[in-house]
């Protein structure tokens, strides 16, 4: 967040909550986790922002906030007795299977949620969507703890994750930059 909100100004400055207070994300949605992540915070003297992201694929049938529960259950393993690089593989070939499945490409969406709640417990929340493309094609550094950015690439600049520069992610968050640009004008 700091990165979008510097590429804006600056003066603009997003810090951590003091007393981070957990919360439980139970809800069906990115926005409604946003909301809750900003609602416990009462009496700050700043605004407070939080995010929350879903990943969305076109023509799936199962819920994808838990493709990593899905990928395990079909690999007949539990995540308690494998090794973060036996779980990297099984989530590759997960992903690499579901892109096969459709002809070596396959159309997801990030869904963004964002939830600003101001000094007077107003809340205001914005959805926003990027768009791209899993392959069945590994590319670039191996991303051990998020196998999926070795196989995407964006709709927006067509680039694969792994080859993209500041350039290209600020023109891939664009929407979100545009948020968090209406929030810095009403700071």
């Amino acid at each position: 967040m700091q990165f979008l909100a510097s590429s804006i100004s600056q003066d603009f400055i997003i810090e951590t909550v003091p007393n981070l207070i957990e919360v439980m994300e139970d809800w069906k949605n990115p926005i409604d986790n946003a909301k809750i992540k900003v609602s416990v915070y009462d009496n700050l003297d700043a605004p407070v922002i939080a995010g929350d992201t879903g990943l969305y694929f076109d023509d799936i049938e199962f819920d994808p906030t838990h493709i990593k529960r899905q990928a395990l259950k079909n690999a007949g393993k539990s995540e308690s007795e494998l090794s973060q690089e036996e779980v990297f593989e099984i989530l590759l070939a997960f992903y690499k299977n579901l892109a096969t499945s459709k002809w070596w490409e396959l159309s997801f969406y990030y869904m963004d949620g964002w939830a600003i709640k101001y000094q007077n417990n107003k809340i205001i929340f914005q959805e926003t969507r990027r768009n791209n493309i899993l392959t069945n094609i590994f590319h670039g550094e191996k991303q051990l703890y998020f196998p999926m950015c070795n196989l995407y690439k964006s709709q927006k600049t067509w680039k694969y994750y792994t080859d993209r520069n500041e350039r290209d992610t600020l023109l891939e968050l664009s929407e979100q930059i545009e948020f968090l640009e209406n929030i810095y004008k009403t700071l």
